[in-house]
């Protein structure tokens, strides 16, 4: 089976790290490999990412984009997996995201679901299933159904070598969701694969922040649409949805 690469970047979470990576090591089935990308974080991540078979990588603090594209780098696997350090993966989780890419071979990445978790990691909710989505890129301009980025795995051959726009201070994932999605088919599982923690500290918990990068990644898709004009009213639902 090919080898599946976690990537997990770290800036102020060292306290949930071990979680994340213990979750990514002790998946069964394909080859794992662990990157933890220290994004120039003032407390102990290294400290914690050294206690574990992973390899580390170091830099000034330049954002989430960019930790994202440097573990990127550093990794190796066929497919790959971004798990924030506060969350975690669940058992089977990057057999079923690779089993449904090896199935679908065209396709640039497969989708699962999550379960929330509370910021202890206790279970909260589950998240709705996805049901039938006819048109992936359309689904995505109109709201970013996927909503976590750890359910998602990617085919790195489609990726490019540096797939995160550093230029959007959040929503970057749905940035790169949409960009594939639009070229490339996609596949859907409602199997849960991920779980959320519902974390004070997180980006997420900046409304103001995620709404400004969803409408910033729905501007960069404007002039795709203007040329496929199917997609125009999911477009426009798109921007009422987050102005």
């Amino acid at each position: 089976m090919a080898v599946i690469s976690v990537v997990i970047p770290c800036y102020r979470q060292a306290h949930f790290l071990a979680e994340a990576i213990g979750s990514a090591l002790a998946q069964a089935g394909p080859e794992v490999e662990v990157v933890v990308v220290d994004d120039g974080s003032p407390d102990d991540t290294a400290t914690v990412a050294g206690r574990f078979p992973v390899t580390l990588v170091r830099q000034t603090n330049r954002g989430l984009s960019a930790a994202r594209n440097a573990g990127l780098a550093a990794s190796r696997g066929e497919y790959v997996v971004f798990l924030d350090a506060d969350d975690r993966l669940l058992p089977g989780a990057l057999e079923r995201g690779a089993r449904h890419l090896a199935d679908c071979p065209a396709a640039a990445f497969a989708a699962g679901r999550f379960v929330s978790i509370r910021p202890d990691g206790t279970f909260a909710s589950a998240a709705r299933p996805f049901g039938a989505v006819p048109d992936v890129y359309a689904a995505l301009l109109r709201d970013n159904f996927i909503a976590m980025h750890a359910t998602v795995t990617y085919r790195r051959s489609l990726l490019g070598m540096a797939p995160f726009d550093a230029s959007l201070e959040a929503a970057e994932d749905m940035d790169l969701l949409l960009r594939l999605a639009r070229a490339h088919p996609v596949t859907l599982f409602e199997a849960p694969v991920a779980e959320y923690r519902q974390n004070p500290e997180g980006m997420t918990r900046d409304p103001r922040r995620m709404l400004v990068g969803a409408m910033r990644a729905l501007l960069k898709q404007r002039a795709w649409v203007a040329a496929h004009p199917r997609y125009r009213t999911d477009y426009a639902s798109g921007l009422r949805f987050h102005g």
